[in-house]
């Protein structure tokens, strides 16, 4: 093992695995959660056209994963200097992936909050998301010359842009068992990124005797931020502060009107209790039944 000033081991012998198997995890969660939701959108069954936005993001996303995988491969190679220059990309990368997140969140409430106004909680969810990642992305540049510090906030940058993924791969499960409630929602949405944080927390304490500061208060960080996000979610007044369910709400209902819909979304309305059915059932919202078995939305596509 190699040491740094702070007393953490750099470098150990497990590490090119452990790497190597946080990469190929994180490729099966997008395979998982975003495939079939990918699959639609060729397939021309999606709920809304993709906006501008959306098709950033998802090219955007596919290039952080894409470097991710290529970044690990050139550490393997000890390629460090095509590596450090790769990894400039991130000045421009992390800005589009928050920006263009944030902006197809905004184009997905024009589409749903005319058809139920309660779908503004979820933007509580992506927002909070996209400030973790930002905020660890940008730190990871700052610490690229503390090699064990960059390469644990580059692993927490990532799983929090893979909580989408995870929770469309294990959500619908995870909400059924806990219900709509605060845990339901936090653990529906995020608990892929809570795996792989604690997998990540575990392997220091095995290889190095403890957890590295950055996964510790990393990890405090995103705890906290988790709650506070299903706090808002269940809140009165985040949904009164979701502006962009409202922005664009006629614009919207003038561009969707006769639209197809089936998102469980509309479950919302209802929150699973048996009296709010009739919102499901009513003859001018036949339309907008749905015919697949989720319970909130996870993801941006």
């Amino acid at each position: 093992m190699i040491g740094t000033r702070s007393g953490f081991a750099a470098r150990h012998r497990g590490d090119r695995l452990f790497f190597a198997a946080f990469v190929a995890v994180s490729w099966l969660g997008v395979a998982m959660g975003f495939v079939p939701q990918i699959a639609k959108r060729f397939g021309g069954t999606a709920d809304y056209p993709a906006p501008a936005m959306l098709e950033i993001h998802v090219w955007a996303f596919f290039a952080w994963m894409g470097i991710l995988t290529v970044q690990a491969l050139l550490i393997g190679a000890r390629r460090h200097d095509l590596h450090r220059l790769l990894g400039l990309s991130l000045v421009v990368l992390v800005p589009v992936m928050a920006m263009s997140a944030i902006g197809a969140e905004i184009d997905s409430q024009r589409f749903y909050a005319p058809r139920d106004p309660d779908n503004a909680r979820f933007f509580a969810l992506p927002l909070t998301s996209m400030i973790l990642f930002a905020a660890a992305a940008a730190l990871a540049f700052v610490k690229r010359g503390d090699p064990a510090a960059h390469k644990r906030l580059i692993l927490l940058a990532t799983t929090v842009i893979l909580s989408a993924a995870f929770g469309r791969w294990w959500g619908a499960a995870i909400g059924m068992t806990l219900g709509p409630g605060f845990w339901g929602v936090l653990l529906g949405n995020w608990a892929g990124t809570i795996a792989l944080v604690a997998a990540a927390a575990l392997y220091d304490l095995a290889t190095r005797g403890r957890v590295h500061p950055v996964l510790l208060w990393g990890g405090i960080a995103y705890a906290l931020a988790f709650a506070g996000a299903s706090a808002a979610y269940h809140s009165g007044w985040w949904p009164a502060c979701g502006c962009a369910a409202r922005w664009g709400w006629r614009r919207g209902k003038e561009r969707d009107a006769g639209t197809r819909l089936y998102r469980h979304s509309a479950l919302a309305a209802c929150k699973w209790r048996l009296s709010a059915l009739p919102v499901l059932t009513h003859m001018e919202c036949a339309a907008l039944r749905v015919t697949e078995n989720h319970h909130f939305r996870l993801a941006i596509f």
